[in-house]
């Protein structure tokens, strides 16, 4: 990983990662700016632990699981999760060693930095949850495309961009209380039926005929309500239930390609490092390892 911007330590322990640094050195008079941003996927051994940091943060998890604690609060993380801190906030980031974290955030300096966080609903030192979050996710990453744009408009479209996510974040708070959108049961009762049979399943097309949504609406419940594909969740399940299977069984990789639906363990093994960053028969050493 290249050597962090003075003022900003990022984590060794990530992959895929992408930054970028629309404004390290603040005018006094500004209120809120956007200093940093990035995007992230934890590796498995990933583990934030620090007492204080040069920024205000906030964080959005795209998928994975894990845990923050903040000030001494802990709270989960998925798909959805938004959290915040300020300068003196301690905070640890914990990430599942399976279903490992990809997260978003941004660093805000400017003496309004924390209310205007307070003001959308994610006050530092707190974590809330988003059912929708297509379109949230979708404004961090715009924030990280500007900023990498290194134009002179590049920090002024970012702090735009933070005010229109600050501000989203805020009506999905708000809408958090009323009935749930349309679809979302569907999308749900689709979503469920993914995770209890991911093993047995092939393809989209098996989704669809054993769930009654059409692959086209399949497709458009998920997009909007998870920002993906149903087939690649799927994906994600069995990648999931395949490092379990050989964590907790020590299975042959060729077994746990069987297990999870998959006739060649070659392309079984490509999925599995693509998903996991390590090989299924590397996993299986660590695992054999950390029990003897």
């Amino acid at each position: 990983m290249r050597a962090s911007p003075p003022g900003i330590p990022l984590s060794p322990q990530v992959s895929d990662a992408v930054y970028c640094f629309p404004n390290l050195r603040p005018a006094g008079r500004q209120s809120c700016t956007v200093s940093a941003a990035g995007r992230e996927r934890c590796n498995p051994d990933y583990l934030i632990r620090r007492r204080k940091y040069g920024f205000t943060v906030i964080e959005c998890v795209a998928e994975g699981a894990g845990h923050v604690v903040l000030d001494g609060i802990k709270f989960p993380l998925g798909p959805g999760s938004v959290f915040a801190y300020k300068r003196d906030t301690a905070c640890e980031i914990h990430t599942d060693p399976v279903r490992r974290l990809l997260k978003y955030f941004i660093c805000l300096s400017g003496r309004d930095a924390a209310a205007r966080l307070r003001q959308a609903g994610v006050a530092p030192g707190r974590a809330v949850q988003l059912s929708a979050r297509a379109d949230i996710e979708s404004l961090f990453a715009q924030v990280i495309h500007e900023g990498q744009a290194r134009t002179r408009h590049s920090s002024a479209i970012c702090d735009a961009l933070l005010l229109l996510t600050l501000l989203k974040i805020r009506q999905a708070l708000a809408r958090r209380s009323r009935r749930p959108p349309p679809g979302y049961e569907r999308y749900l009762r689709v979503k469920r039926f993914i995770e209890a049979h991911a093993g047995r399943l092939r393809s989209l097309q098996d989704i669809a005929r054993q769930t009654g949504v059409t692959p086209v609406a399949a497709c458009k419940l998920f997009s909007q309500h998870l920002g993906l594909s149903p087939f690649r969740y799927l994906m994600q399940r069995k990648m999931e239930l395949a490092a379990e299977h050989l964590l907790q069984e020590g299975a042959l990789v060729k077994e746990t390609a069987a297990h999870v639906g998959f006739a060649d363990p070659y392309h079984f093994s490509r999925r599995f490092k693509h998903a996991h960053g390590v090989s299924p028969t590397r996993l299986r050493a660590q695992g054999r390892g950390a029990t003897t």
